[in-house]
């Protein structure tokens, strides 16, 4: 199959219709359509927000073969020649300013990404993860698991497996650099819905998948 083909396959399984998809990251009806019948191709950056909203792997989703096409994408499939370039640069990553903001119905937190409070080096594993985000806790509800003041790196094209902890991200926000976001656990997911789940007060719900995007949490820096 061409990565059209694996596209239009995933997507099927995924019951989303090409205009599902298409909101998900971002384009038109009819990009998806082009992806599909192998008139253009997706950039890299799209495939991987393409592969985060259909539950497959990058690796799968660009080359098919025995690859697991559910199982998340292993950055030591690789290249070497890639891993070792991004090895020998110094990788920073950007801290962003979070609030908690009990005005925003479900969401817990405003994440600004206008607001760069500070810079680090990115995880190791991590570091050739260009959009790697990271921002301190602001809330309690998922105590003890995760504590306010702690600081988590979030990889915005990854999805968590069930019982991994999460961010939520509302996608409707009407400023693109400020997001309405909660940090749960991953409790599950359907076709068209994420389960989350919290602690403090402990409890499930439902996030419509059409508006909520699901990025894993790679990182905490524990500050106990």
């Amino acid at each position: 199959m061409s990565i059209g083909e694996r596209i239009k396959h995933a997507r099927k399984e995924a019951g989303l219709s090409q205009a599902d998809l298409a909101k998900y990251v971002g384009r038109s009806q009819s990009a998806v359509a082009e992806w599909e019948t192998g008139e253009t191709a997706p950039r890299r950056n799209i495939v991987e927000k393409i592969a985060s909203s259909l539950g497959v792997s990058v690796h799968w989703l660009e080359l098919g073969g025995v690859d697991d096409p559910r199982r998340p994408y292993d950055p030591r499939l690789a290249s070497e020649v890639s891993l070792s370039t991004t090895a020998r640069r110094k990788v920073v990553g950007s801290i962003f300013a979070s609030e908690q903001d009990r005005g925003l119905g479900l969401a817990e937190q405003r994440l600004n990404f206008k607001n760069i409070i500070e810079t680090r080096q990115k995880p190791g594993r991590w570091a050739e993860v260009n959009d790697l985000y990271g921002f301190y806790v602001a809330t309690n509800s998922m105590v003890p698991r995760i504590n306010p003041g702690e600081l988590i790196w979030v990889h915005p094209y990854r999805q968590p497996q069930i019982g991994e902890e999460a961010v939520f991200v509302r996608r409707d926000g009407q400023d693109d650099m400020q997001k309405e976001i909660m940090v749960k656990i991953c409790a599950g997911q359907t076709a068209t819905k994420w389960i989350a789940k919290q602690f403090n007060p402990s409890q499930e719900f439902d996030l419509k998948k059409i508006d909520w995007e699901c990025h894993l949490i790679v990182q905490i820096d524990f500050n106990r």
